[in-house]
């Protein structure tokens, strides 16, 4: 109901055609969505449970990306055009990388249990070799950020993204133990650890699980919502300068 207030707000009172699009385009997600939620109810197969935890995403990035496109900020930008070309490229790969791991992740949580150990451990190598991928490359983003210094519109979303990083990797390994177990044997000599017993299907781990995979979502707008900035303000320097270069 939301998103169809949504569309209609944007066709009533927005008159930019992409935007029309990107409208319509919420509204089909959010239904298809909807209905791959249903028939992964009544079928309960598997792939219906993998695409459907990488459609929800899609649709949050969209309301994201909406939310960016009709937002003051976006609209008196010319006053504050600053460079953003030196990690406007690594702040679109953060954001392809984020829904990758999105993507490997719902396969991971979902690889059948009378499935070949092998899969699922090639399954979890690839997803903690994006992982550490996605590290690395929210580090070096960051910290192109600070030394830039554009201003709070993205230092303050890659700051944000750095923390969410750290919160992520945490629950990571909070998933695997409260799901798999202690993953180091040294570690089960810990005072924390000490008579640790897993219990399938339990509230915490439930908990545990849903944490980890919002926070990737959270991950995922933030990357994208500091790429839409960063191309915009690309986008407004290249502007000015042609303005200047008209001027001359």
């Amino acid at each position: 109901m939301i998103t169809i207030a949504l569309c209609l707000t944007i066709w009533r009172c927005d008159d930019r055609p992409w935007m029309r699009v990107l409208g319509v385009a919420a509204l089909l997600l959010v239904i298809a969505q909807g209905v791959l939620g249903g028939i992964r109810v009544e079928l309960d197969q598997v792939r219906l449970a993998q695409i459907h935890g990488c459609v929800g995403p899609l649709f949050f990035s969209l309301a994201v990306a909406i939310a960016a496109f009709t937002s003051r900020w976006w609209h008196r930008t010319d006053s504050q055009v600053v460079s953003a070309g030196k990690f406007r490229r690594m702040a679109l790969i953060t954001t392809g990388l984020a829904y990758l791991q999105i993507v490997l992740g719902s396969n991971l949580r979902h690889i059948p249990p009378a499935a070949d150990h092998g899969i699922f451990g090639a399954a979890l190598v690839f997803h903690l070799m994006v992982a550490a991928v996605i590290a690395v490359q929210v580090a070096i983003l960051a910290v192109s950020v600070w030394r830039t210094r554009p201003g709070l519109s993205l230092t303050l979303p890659a700051s944000i993204l750095a923390a969410l990083l750290a919160v992520q990797l945490m629950f990571g390994v909070a998933t695997w133990i409260w799901k798999y177990g202690i993953p180091f044997e040294f570690m089960q000599d810990w005072q924390p650890f000490a008579g640790w017993v897993n219990t399938a299907g339990s509230m915490s781990e439930s908990l545990i699980i849903t944490a980890h995979v919002a926070t990737g979502s959270l991950i995922l707008v933030t990357a994208l919502l500091i790429s839409l900035r960063s191309v915009r303000f690309s986008y407004l320097s290249a502007r000015l300068a042609n303005r200047m270069g008209g001027v001359a």
